[in-house]
């Protein structure tokens, strides 16, 4: 058994607002995309970490990781044009048996639900973090409520999402439709993926606000 992490930072992150993609922006002393590498690395059964970079942020990226002293962290991968293409190009480079996709935004996993899913992922074969959801769900139309949506079957998905490294390779080389994350893709190859529990930590930075409750949660 032997299981690589692909790590896809190559978005330019715009809703978060400023000139450098949110990955590289200061987390602490350190960048959110240094935490994301360092928490992935606390798990010792990931044999090597990949990180999918946008083309122009080689400098960034060099910057950001220099003081990471672990032979496990591989280095970086050009991504692509989408999301989508990224993974593909990421997939390819990585010969481990299984493969854990993580968002670069999330720089705050922990450890506990790291383990989870690839404890899972070594049992059903596929599996990824998310979290039940306990509000009401409606569906809304023109700004209106239509009708109630049964809450106990929508959970909201996070990452890591974990697979066999040929079957979710596939499953990217099969499709060109886009997708909102790999467990999308995996599915519409037939691949069934369990879902494991993840963490009201484990947050993506996606806006300007979510830098402060980052942080918050960081010095927690």
């Amino acid at each position: 058994m032997s299981i690589a992490a692909l790590i896809v930072a190559a978005g330019r992150g715009t809703r978060a607002g400023g000139e450098t993609p949110k990955q590289y922006h200061a987390l602490g002393d350190r960048t959110v995309i240094y935490h994301t590498i360092t928490n992935l690395l606390a798990n010792t059964d990931i044999r090597e970490i990949w990180v999918a970079i946008h083309r122009d942020d080689l400098e960034l990226f060099t910057e950001a990781t220099r003081n990471i002293d672990d032979a496990r962290f591989m280095g970086h991968i050009i991504g692509g044009t989408t999301r989508s293409d990224t993974v593909r190009i990421g997939l390819e480079s990585i010969t481990c048996e299984y493969v854990l996709i993580h968002d670069g935004a999330r720089p705050l996993l922990p450890i506990d639900a790291l383990s989870r899913v690839i404890d899972q992922m070594l049992i059903s074969g596929a599996a990824f973090c998310a979290l039940p959801i306990t509000d009401a769900i409606w569906a809304v139309s023109d700004g209106r409520a239509q009708s109630a949506q049964p809450r106990d079957t929508f959970w909201r998905a996070q990452t890591p999402q974990a697979f066999n490294t040929a079957e979710i390779l596939a499953a990217h080389r099969a499709t060109d439709k886009p997708a909102d994350d790999d467990v999308a893709i995996a599915r519409r190859a037939g691949i069934d993926v369990t879902v494991v529990l993840g963490s009201e930590r484990n947050i993506k930075i996606t806006h300007a606000g979510d830098f402060a409750l980052a942080e918050k949660l960081l010095r927690e």
